[in-house]
């Protein structure tokens, strides 16, 4: 007995055929965008490995390209049933795959509803992923000597660049854990390396004060006083006058 039985004339099927065409190439460009989103975000993943912690998050884009692939396939050569399906000649050789067609379509519709959960549900992994990835690059920053983090530092500059942020949750994320355990003492080195130190600091001030005070004596301890030179000069001119005379 069938369900939900409907009469369709010549016209109705033409429309049907008309809309659901019109449907499956929309259906070919959503597949279209999750291809391109699932590129996207897989070259991104692959540019900021290094930020990333030791997980396997690559099958979130994978998931993404697949789906995307397979329904640009099926969404179009459902257009291309629904196309032909308006031609009588040309609807007969579809006619048994009709039947295979809708299975698989309802199938892979399936499939992609459970991919959208998971995808939805796994962002919190790659969230984490990033978060402590990010966490642990700041934290060998400067290790730019060690094989494997040369690039590290230039990575984690241009992402806050790009992304104008500073930190992973904000700029105190640079200090460190702050309930970590560290290190602490009461002299840095050792009490006689200590003891020099401070010497050669003291002997440096005393050097320096030196040199002040002889800088900051008489600044006209050298020059000649200009009255001396007038009236030197005076007594230049009065001579002359004496001797012409």
């Amino acid at each position: 007995m069938a369900v939900l039985k409907v009469k369709f004339t010549k016209t109705r099927r033409d429309k049907l055929a008309q809309i659901l065409w019109i449907l499956n190439w929309i259906s070919v460009v959503t597949g279209v965008i999750l291809f391109s989103l699932g590129l996207f975000l897989k070259v991104e993943l692959k540019k900021r490995e290094e930020l990333m912690a030791e997980k396997d998050i690559q099958y979130v884009p994978n998931m993404l390209i697949a789906v995307g692939l397979i329904a640009c396939v099926i969404n179009f050569l459902g257009g291309k049933i629904c196309y032909d399906c308006v031609d009588t000649t040309k609807f007969l050789r579809w006619k048994l795959i009709l039947l295979p067609y809708i299975v698989c379509t309802f199938f892979f519709t399936l499939c992609v509803l459970v991919g959208a959960l998971m995808c939805y549900s796994m962002h919190w992994e790659l969230e984490e992923a990033l978060n402590l990835g990010l966490m642990q690059a700041m934290r060998f920053y400067k290790d730019t000597d060690m094989p494997g983090r040369c690039f590290l530092k230039h990575t984690v500059d241009m992402l806050q660049i790009q992304f104008q942020c500073c930190g992973n949750s904000g700029y105190k994320d640079w200090q460190g854990d702050p309930n970590s355990e560290s290190d602490g003492w009461l002299l840095e080195n050792s009490l006689m390396e200590t003891a020099r130190t401070n010497l050669n600091i003291i002997k440096s001030l005393g050097k320096n004060n030196q040199i002040n005070s002889a800088e900051n004596g008489d600044p006209n301890i050298d020059v000649p006083s200009t009255s001396a030179k007038h009236y030197g000069s005076e007594n230049v001119s009065t001579m002359q006058k004496m001797g012409t005379g």
